[in-house]
């Protein structure tokens, strides 16, 4: 059986953790005004640290600066928080203090991805996938395939049904 404490013993038995000073961690950010002004710096840094794409052409090397996508992923990296704690400062009711400043912050990545795709200066399609967009006529092209694959497959399965029809009538 569990042993009792002793006199001079500091444990509490199975209540320990109510000798805690106080639960969980800390907030990385003590105001959601610290937070907007981390998630700017994330934003000047993108703006400031472009992608270079090298380019050779007719045996010259060439070095394109591209435009640097915001993303949560890349946030989180630069604040050094994980992505769960930025989506905890969104939706968890601790946090509630938080919650119009991340969906600004969202807001702008969101706008940025979608504006740098619609200049060109993002593939259009990834940028799409990522924000949840999508084209119609993709969707009619995947559903014209499926109606022509089962057309082709009733056809084929027509033609045996006809070749068996014929071999039977040819053993009678």
């Amino acid at each position: 059986m569990g042993q009792k404490t002793k006199q001079n013993d500091k444990r509490l038995g199975n209540q320990f953790w109510k000798a805690r000073a106080k639960h969980g961690r800390d907030k990385i950010f003590e105001t959601p005004e610290l937070l907007w002004e981390a998630a700017g710096e994330y934003f000047d840094w993108c703006d400031k640290n472009p992608l270079i794409k090298e380019i050779i052409q007719g045996g010259k090397r060439w070095e394109v600066s591209k435009m640097r996508a915001f993303t949560e992923s890349g946030l989180c990296l630069f604040l050094n928080c994980k992505r769960q704690t930025f989506n905890n400062y969104g939706s968890n009711e601790n946090y509630k203090d938080f919650f119009a400043v991340t969906s600004k912050i969202k807001q702008v990545i969101w706008t940025q991805k979608y504006e740098g795709a619609a200049c060109g200066f993002f593939k259009a399609q990834i940028i799409a996938r990522d924000l949840g967009l999508r084209d119609k006529s993709e969707i009619d092209v995947k559903d014209n395939r499926q109606q022509e694959n089962e057309r082709r497959a009733q056809e084929l399965l027509d033609m045996a049904m006809r070749n068996i029809n014929k071999q039977k009538k040819e053993i009678s």
